[in-house]
Order: C-alpha cells, then sequence, then structure tokens
C-alpha cells in the first residue's frame, strides 16, 4: 500500500528541516571554530567534547589530539584538577561559574578568564559544560607591574632622607616614613589624623590660627587646580617639645597628598652665621677702604712734599757728588710714587661701592692727551709714537678708559727698545663697537705668560725687581679697570714679534652738545716770572716744599692756611692770577669752598688748581663741577710746571666777568692733568 500523499510531504518537509538545522549546527560550528576567544566543551567526567581552534592555540596541541581525551592527557595535572574541580561545581549545581586558569605556553603562560556554563538535556540534566575564555595576559601584567610599582612606592616613601607623610583628601593620615619618625618622633599612631598633627606639631593656638589661616587657601587652591602646594617655613614642634625650622611642601597624586617636611634649622643657623661672616667681613672691607683713603692721603702728604724738596734742591747750586746724590734721590722719590699711585689704584678698583659712571665720551681728547703725555718719552727712547686720530664717541668712563691707555701705551714704550708704537681706533663688524688697539714692536710676550701678566708684581725679564722697569701692577689695574667696565680686553702676542692689546668699547651716536675741549699741555717756554699764585695748604712739609719750589721758578707765592686766611691776604693784596689748593684743610671748610670764598672776595673767576692726596673718587667730581683743574698728589715737579705754564696763559689771555661766565675754552681740568703712569 503505498503512502497518502499528506504523508509524503510531511517527510520532505521533515528532510527539509534536517538539512536547515545542519546548516545553522555547521554554521554555528563554524562560528564557534572561528572565533578569537577559547571556547571548550567538557563532559561531566572531564572528557573534552569540543575545542575550537583559538583553544588548541592556547594550549600548544591539535584540535584533533584534544577532542575525546580527558583534560589530565592535555595539561598538567595541578591545572588539570583545578580546572575539572570548577567543571564539577558547574555540573552538580548547575550554575554559570568564572574562574581563571592558566595554560602553559611556549612563547610564554597565558592567563584566561573562563566563564563556565551548564548544558542540559530535556530532563535539565547537565550533560556538558561549554567554557567561553578571555584572554586577560595583558592585564594580568599590567597588574604585576603595577603591583611591583606600588611596591616600590612605598619602599621610595620608606627608606626616603627626607621626612614624608601620606594624607588621603578626608585628613586621614595613612602612612609616615622611617625618617619622619627619626627626625619628629611620631608615629602614625600618634597623628592618626591632621587635627591631631595640627594640635601636636603648633601647640600655640595664636600660631596655630595664624598659620593655619594663611596655609587652608594655599592648599584649597592647590587641590582645586591638582597643582603642587608651594614651600611654606614654619616653626614645627617635635614630639620631645623642641621647636624645629621646617619647610612644608606637597604633591597630589590622585586622591592623596604627599607631604615633605624638610628640617631646615642647621640651614638657617649656617645662613644666620654666614650672614654674620658676611657682614663683618663687608665692615672689615669697609673699615680697610676707610684706612687706605686715609693711609693713602697721609702717605701721599710726605712723599708730595719730599718730591718738592727734591726738585728745589736739584736747581741749587751742587758740586757733580752732590748732584749725584740729589739725582738719585729723585729717582727714590719717584719710585716710591709710583709704588702708591699702583696700590692705591689697585685698593680703589677692587672697592666694589666705588661708582662706575658709564657716559658718552668723545675718544680724540682721550688720544690728544696721551699724545702730550708720551711724546718725549718715545723721543727720547727714538721709537716713533703714532695716534690715528678719531671722531669716535664711546659708552665708557672717561678717567678709567684714559687710565687703561696710558697704562699700556706706557708698557708698550717700556718694552720697546726700537720701531714705533701705535694706538688707532677700528670699528667693529656689527658696527656697534670699536676696537681701540695698543701696538707696538717691542720684545713680545711669551704665550705661556699671557694669563700671568696680568697678576699683581709679576715681570717678564725682571728677576731683580729692578723699579726702573715698573712694579709690576699697570697691566693688573688695566685688567681689574677693564673688568668694571665691560671693555672685554684681548693680548695678541708672541716673543720678539711686538704685541697688540684690543679692547673692545661700545660705540655712542656722535654728540651735538658741546663737549669740553681739551686745552692742549705740551710744554711751552712761557716764563713763570711775576705769576701771582695763592697757596692755600695746611700740611706744614707741603706747604714749605711747593711754596720753596714756586718761588724757585720765579712765582710770587702768597701762602694761606685756611680758607679764611686767603681771604684775608686776598683783601690785602687782591692781584693774584692763580689760586692752588690742597682739599683738606682744617676746619669744616675743604679746598673748593675755599676757592669759592676766594673768588667772591675777588669777585672773578680766577683760575684755580685743586691738589690732593685723597683717592676718593667723588673728589675729582667735584673739582670738575666747580670749574677746578685737579692734581693728585704727588705731583710730579715737571707736571706741575708744564701745567703752571697753561694757567698762566689761561689766566693773562682771557678776560672773566664778575658772575663766573667766561670767553675762554672750557677744560676738562681732571682729563688735561690726571696723567700718572703706572
Amino acid at each position: 500500500m503505498k503512502p497518502s500523499k499528506s504523508k509524503l510531504q510531511t517527510r520532505a518537509e521533515l528532510v527539509a528541516e534536517q538539512q536547515a538545522l545542519r546548516a545553522i549546527l555547521h554554521e554555528n560550528a563554524f562560528l564557534l571554530d572561528e572565533s578569537s576567544d577559547p571556547i571548550f566543551v567538557f563532559q561531566a567526567d572531564g572528557e573534552y567534547r569540543f575545542a575550537n581552534r583559538a583553544y588548541a592555540d592556547a594550549i600548544g596541541h591539535p584540535v584533533q589530539e584534544i577532542i575525546g581525551r580527558k583534560v589530565w592527557d592535555i595539561l598538567p595535572n595541578d591545572e588539570a584538577d583545578l580546572q575539572f574541580a570548577f567543571v564539577s561545581e558547574v555540573v552538580s549545581k548547575a550554575l554559570v561559574k568564572v574562574f581563571e586558569i592558566r595554560f602553559p605556553h611556549p612563547a610564554g603562560d597565558r592567563c584566561y578568564l573562563t566563564t563556565a556554563k551548564p548544558i542540559m538535556d530535556e530532563q535539565s540534566r547537565v550533560v556538558s559544560v561549554l567554557c567561553n575564555s578571555k584572554d586577560i595576559s595583558g592585564r594580568k601584567r599590567l597588574e604585576a607591574t603595577l603591583h611591583e610599582s606600588e611596591k616600590d612606592f612605598r619602599e621610595l616613601f620608606l627608606q626616603s632622607p627626607v621626612p614624608m607623610t601620606l594624607n588621603n583628601t578626608n585628613g586621614i593620615i595613612e602612612a609616615v616614613n622611617h625618617r619622619f619618625v627619626d627626625v619628629f618622633g611620631y608615629t602614625r599612631e600618634d597623628i592618626p589624623d591632621v587635627d591631631t598633627w595640627w594640635d601636636r606639631a603648633y601647640p600655640d593656638p595664636i600660631y596655630r590660627a595664624e598659620l593655619h589661616a594663611a596655609w587652608l587657601p594655599v592648599r584649597e587652591r592647590s587641590a582645586h587646580y591638582k597643582s603642587p602646594i608651594p614651600a611654606k617655613e614654619v616653626r614645627f614642634t617635635r614630639k620631645d617639645g623642641v621647636e624645629r625650622a621646617v619647610l612644608i611642601s606637597g604633591v597630589f597624586i590622585r586622591d592623596y597628598r604627599l607631604m615633605t617636611l624638610e628640617d631646615i634649622t642647621e640651614r638657617k643657623l649656617l645662613e644666620a652665621a654666614l650672614q654674620f661672616d658676611k657682614s663683618r667681613a663687608e665692615n672689615a672691607s669697609r673699615s680697610k677702604s676707610r684706612f687706605l683713603a686715609a693711609a693713602s692721603h697721609d702717605l701721599r702728604q710726605p712723599a708730595h712734599a719730599l718730591g718738592m724738596f727734591v726738585a728745589r734742591l736739584a736747581e741749587l747750586p751742587n758740586d757733580p757728588q752732590t748732584r749725584h746724590l740729589v739725582a738719585c734721590m729723585g729717582a727714590s722719590v719717584r719710585a716710591m710714587q709710583d709704588m702708591l699711585d699702583g696700590f692705591f689704584d689697585i685698593s680703589r678698583l677692587d672697592d666694589e661701592t666705588t661708582p662706575i659712571k658709564i657716559v658718552a665720551c668723545p675718544l680724540e681728547p682721550i688720544f690728544e692727551q696721551l699724545h702730550n703725555s708720551f711724546t718725549r718719552a718715545a723721543e727720547e727712547k727714538g721709537l716713533r709714537l703714532r695716534f690715528r686720530r678719531s671722531s669716535a664717541w664711546v659708552h665708557s668712563e672717561p678717567g678709567l678708559l684714559q687710565r687703561i691707555l696710558l697704562n699700556l701705551v706706557s708698557n708698550a714704550l717700556r718694552y720697546t727698545p726700537q720701531g714705533s708704537i701705535l694706538v688707532a681706533c677700528r670699528p667693529t663688524r656689527d658696527g656697534g663697537h670699536v676696537r681701540i688697539e695698543v701696538w707696538d714692536s717691542g720684545i713680545g710676550i711669551a704665550e705661556k705668560h699671557h694669563e700671568d701678566i696680568y697678576n699683581e708684581f709679576f715681570q717678564i725679564g725682571n728677576p731683580e725687581r729692578d723699579r726702573a722697569k715698573g712694579l709690576g701692577v699697570g697691566l693688573s689695574i688695566v685688567d681689574r679697570a677693564c673688568r668694571q667696565l665691560g671693555h672685554p680686553l684681548t693680548l695678541r702676542s708672541s716673543l720678539g714679534k711686538g704685541t697688540r692689546f684690543s679692547l673692545r668699547v661700545p660705540l655712542a651716536p656722535d654728540q651735538v652738545h658741546d663737549w669740553p675741549r681739551v686745552t692742549s699741555l705740551a710744554p711751552t717756554w712761557s716764563d713763570l716770572d711775576g705769576l701771582h699764585i695763592l697757596f692755600i695748604e695746611d700740611d706744614t712739609l707741603g706747604r714749605e716744599g711747593l711754596a720753596g719750589l714756586l718761588t724757585s721758578w720765579g712765582c710770587q707765592v702768597t701762602v694761606a692756611t685756611s680758607a679764611n686766611t686767603a681771604c684775608y691776604l686776598v683783601r690785602r693784596n687782591p692781584s693774584i692770577n692763580l689760586i692752588i689748593s690742597d682739599f683738606r684743610l682744617g676746619g669744616d671748610t675743604n679746598g673748593i669752598e675755599a676757592v669759592r670764598q676766594v673768588r667772591a672776595v675777588v669777585g672773578q673767576s680766577i683760575v684755580a688748581c685743586l691738589v690732593t692726596g685723597d683717592t676718593d673718587a667723588s673728589v675729582k667730581d667735584q673739582a670738575q663741577e666747580a670749574e677746578l683743574f685737579f692734581l693728585q698728589k704727588p705731583v710730579r715737579p715737571a707736571k706741575l710746571r708744564s701745567l703752571l705754564r697753561n694757567l698762566m696763559q689761561l689766566a693773562t689771555a682771557q678776560k672773566v666777568s664778575v658772575n663766573g661766565s667766561s670767553d675762554r675754552p672750557h677744560g676738562d681740568p681732571i682729563s688735561q692733568v690726571d696723567t700718572k703712569i703706572s
């Protein structure tokens, strides 16, 4: 009997359904097999029923070697026992279980987070367990790294040489390090929270309130912006009651504040001691400066008088033996004067309190003065001394700049036996500076001595310390002055091939206003006979020495010991041509004020010269403001005579009005006559 049509259709549908089911199963198997996550199925007895390729790769076995075998055949026994225990729990309780498993692998063990789900039959019995794993090896490594970092941080915190505390944002002190306990005595149990800390560390309630008011806004601001807490110095009381100076600062680390407390008590004591020593050294330096200033004046006075006496003695008729002795005395006096000039120049340059006034000044007057000062000395040695004229203006201190060049030219003359010396000014490539250079064709300086020559009293080729060859302080003065002015000095020289010193000086714009024009002090042969000089000097030896020398030159000298005496004598005989006054006079009136008083009595701005042993730079400034010529003691007789000849020309050729205006060319007294050579 044939089946009915309806039964045939049912079978066809069943086949179709079976085919569809197979397709779905195949598709699911494909998806499971292609999953990147390890997936496997256990029987209740630990036999593998399914494993995808990701699982096979994870444990390092082919799929065909896994399915149908027990877990102990594939994994190490301890790991197999652990996994079977988890599977057994899932089977017995029919619950989902999450656990970690570790698979050995040639490239390193892998760690997986596995979710185990029971698979039920129609009677709700667990027949197998489906396991889906996620690779958490990277996370586990990161956790291990973090754990190690936390251990390192904790160890670093505990062993840090700086006292530290770790506080949370709720005010609980989580930990204190060993150094904190050693320095301040408090343990974590002593100060469990910040409030207890404040009460114990700052027991004075008034100080605690002031500190809290100042500290709270700083801490809150840092907490808001998560910025470091600025350091603050406090008076911190240790557990034993001793107060210490402490510098507290901190940083935020997530929800914690890491506070550092640096004990600076010893440092504060050391700073106080250093400050005391500094103050004492500064006082000693000021005392030394005052002593040197006083010694300079007191030593220059007799040296000045001695020079005048020797010059006067040299003009008297003497036999040859006496003339020789007088010449030796003169040489000794000049050497002593050179020594005084050098020593006190160095002390003045070393005094940091000495003001340096940088101004715009022309080079031409300085070059002209140097030319006038050294021309005769160069001619006597048979040397050619040349100055290239320059219209440049520079930013410098004119007196110091002239002193630098004076010493360089003097050195060139001393160490050039034949040939020539050139002083020149050249612009630099940057256009903002000039190089003032002093060239000579002298003996030169070996390279090994290029640094030594700037040391005091260092001289090449003068082991016997012959004073005729100088003292060896000229270049030391040059070096100090250049450093004070900020004018770099360079040297180019080699033995037997001459020397070039180069000074780099910033340019100043050409000045359109009037600048004191230097009156030439080149010696003239005018006679000094009849020149009436008012000489004000309170030192007996200085007064007798200079007055006698002036008289021997044919001058008429009226001598006064004070401003009052000078005014009295002028009222009796107002026909004076020139005033020479010492700066320091007895009483409250100095030489500048004495000249003002005499000029007021006469009613004319009489040409005057200030002579002083004072080394204070302000004295020169005062003399310049009063339009006085200036000479520094000890004065060389030749320089004084040259100055008098020029001043006599000014006194006799120029008309001076009562109110002090003049039709004579104004000179710069200091730059004209201050031409000492070291």
